[in-house]
C-alpha cells in the first residue's frame, strides 16, 4: 500500500485516478476557530480499491482502514422517533471484521 500521507497528498492536489473516491468538506471559519482548528486542512476520506484513509484534523491521528486485512464489513442502521414527532434520528456505521492475523512474535 503506498504512503497513507502521499496519498492524502495527491487527493487534496489532484487529479486522482478513476477508481478513487474522495470525500471532503470545507471547515468552516467560525467552527474552525471554536474548535481551536482553524489551522488544520479541510477534512478529507479518500477510498482507493485498497484502503480508506481519514483525515480530521491536526490531533487526531490518520484512520486507515487496508482492505487486504478484513474478512468482511456489515452495514448497520438504527433509527428512532418519538410518538408525536415527524422527525426520525438515523444513525448508520459500518462494522470492520478482521481476519485473524497471526500474533507478531516479541522480538
Amino acid at each position: 500500500m503506498t504512503d497513507p500521507r502521499t496519498i492524502l497528498g495527491q487527493a487534496r492536489q489532484g487529479p486522482v485516478p478513476v477508481n478513487w473516491r474522495v470525500f471532503t468538506k470545507k471547515r468552516g471559519k467560525l467552527s474552525g476557530l471554536l474548535r481551536g482548528s482553524s489551522h488544520d486542512l479541510d477534512p478529507l476520506l479518500v477510498i482507493t480499491p485498497d484502503s480508506a484513509i481519514e483525515y480530521a484534523n491536526e490531533r487526531k491521528p490518520l484512520t486507515v482502514v487496508n482492505f487486504y486485512d478484513l474478512a468482511g464489513i456489515t452495514l448497520q442502521a438504527r433509527g428512532s422517533s418519538f410518538s408525536d414527532s415527524t422527525n426520525v434520528t438515523l444513525d448508520v456505521w459500518i462494522d470492520l471484521h478482521y481476519r485473524n492475523l497471526p500474533e507478531k512474535l516479541p522480538a
